[in-house]
């Protein structure tokens, strides 16, 4: 069978006639635009390292005194430049994401760590002042550029340009999801997709090969349900190597493993390690020393408010101003949940009466929720009644950032491993509340729960903890 006569997508992906003339021009243009872009990036960023070089050298005062200042400049700057493309700060991988920063930070410290050795041989370090210059000008330079191009690289690729060309391959069981995988992603252009049963087993490399430059790909991705041995994997990356094309090998290590798998050898296998990192008491003892010392400082500024809101609410309605209910935390264990009272009294009596099941049509019952006060929903809508839970916090019942806890009669609501996510401390803020709160199915949410557990760490408490200001602003699903 001729590859040129194998459908590209499938009935399930685009009009039966789609053909590859159709595509050509789309992925050329994707192509020249991304490739024009990173050539302005790495432009962009050696021009840096030139500025910075010559703005140490005149720093030092020396430019007329045999031009060594000149020399260092030449010579740290090349090295540093050479160290950066060593560690593939460049590659189209490193580009599109921030581990080209974090690549950045490692090639400034090889290239530092070779002058200091190097001062080290000579007994002397006649250009340190001028090296140490260099770095705090250009450091933070680079980094500022990197960060400014990944955004930039973000929003032409949300337009729809900018992105790298790919050709998929995968059995047709699983090629739709492999497919809504690669186009949610946002960086790839997907220019095709084959269905490696349909060319049969002689030659299945070297057509999958010529398929992909036929069709201008940048990339191939294969499932990993792709019937193919290593060394059919291997000539395929062979005959994509001379055309500068990539090849990706999907697994199905899921987002629960993020920032948690690596590369390892057994043998001769590469296999995937999935580490238990995230669990480590080292990280966790720095995290419940911030809650302490964030929530004191967080009750202290917010006290004033807390108080206030107190008052409103029970000049609106006879009953307590804060509602203590229990709540299910860390390890299944209850605790005391402290919030600004939002309800009538005893309104929790009748949440089964107008909430009901935890079906399709609750968003909708949540939005006309009649058992919220005036006060109650001003202050749900910019989350002010969640402030008492500073308390909470700095008791150690909650973290500031954590799944949502959940009532003891939702317990039965969770599904098949749900209960995992009462691993984790329940927060005041979590991936629940930046990405729309009520207005999130409760399957999604526990699984925003789920993957928040597995892939937990400090720095993706950071993120989570920066979009909050945001999600509280903008308020969707705060009623």
């Amino acid at each position: 069978m001729s590859v040129d006569n194998v459908p590209l997508f499938g009935s399930a992906f685009a009009p039966s006639d789609t053909t590859r003339n159709e595509v050509t021009p789309r992925s050329v243009a994707a192509e020249t635009s991304f490739s024009e872009f990173r050539r302005q990036l790495v432009a962009l960023e050696l021009l840096i390292l030139v500025i910075a070089g010559g703005v140490a050298a005149l720093i030092v005062g020396q430019t007329n005194s045999g031009g060594r200042p000149l020399l260092t400049a030449a010579v740290f700057t090349s090295l540093w430049a050479l160290t950066l493309a060593a560690r593939h700060a460049f590659s189209m991988a490193n580009i599109d994401s921030f581990e080209g920063v974090k690549r950045i930070g490692q090639a400034t410290a090889i290239s530092f760590g070779v002058v200091a050795g190097l001062g080290l041989l000579l007994s002397t370090m006649p250009f340190r002042e001028q090296v140490l210059w260099n770095l705090a000008l250009g450091l933070p330079m680079l980094l500022l550029a990197r960060y400014a191009s990944i955004r930039r690289l973000r929003t032409l690729r949300s337009a729809g340009v900018a992105r790298v060309n790919v050709l998929l391959v995968s059995p047709g069981r699983d090629r739709a999801t492999l497919t809504r995988e690669v186009l949610d992603d946002g960086r790839f252009e997907l220019v095709g997709a084959i269905d490696p049963s349909s060319l049969g087993q002689t030659q299945l490399m070297s057509r999958i090969a010529e398929q992909a430059i036929a069709q201008g790909a940048q990339t191939v991705m294969i499932s990993s349900a792709t019937p193919a041995t290593p060394t059919e994997l291997r000539e395929l990356a062979w005959a994509l190597e001379s055309h500068n094309i990539k090849l990706l090998v999907s697994s199905r290590v899921k987002s629960y493993a993020t920032g948690r798998v690596s590369l390892q050898h057994v043998a001769d296998e590469i296999v995937i390690e999935v580490d238990h990192s995230h669990q480590a008491m080292g990280p966790r003892a720095v995290k419940r020393l911030f809650d302490i010392v964030a929530s004191a400082a967080l009750l202290v500024v917010f006290l004033p408010v807390i108080a206030f809101f107190a008052v409103a609410v029970k000049v609106e309605s006879r009953g307590p101003a804060f509602f203590i209910q229990p709540r299910v935390g860390q390890n299944g264990e209850l605790f005391p949940f402290y919030k600004l009272r939002s309800m009538r009294p005893n309104a929790h009596l009748e949440r089964s009466e107008v909430l009901g099941a935890t079906d399709e049509g609750i968003l909708e019952r949540y939005r006309n929720d009649t058992r919220i006060t005036r006060v109650g929903s001003f202050i749900r809508r910019w989350s002010i009644d969640e402030l008492p839970q500073l308390l909470n916090v700095f008791l150690g019942h909650m973290s500031l950032v954590g799944p949502r806890p959940v009532l003891e009669t939702e317990l039965h609501d969770l599904p098949v491993n749900g209960e995992r996510v009462h691993l984790a401390k329940p927060g005041l803020t979590g991936m629940w509340q930046i990405s729309g709160r009520k207005e999130i199915h409760w399957e999604d949410r526990i699984d925003l729960d789920l993957e928040y557990v597995d892939s937990w760490s400090l720095g993706l408490d950071a993120k989570i903890a920066a979009k909050t200001a945001g999600a509280v602003l903008k308020g969707s699903g705060a009623y």
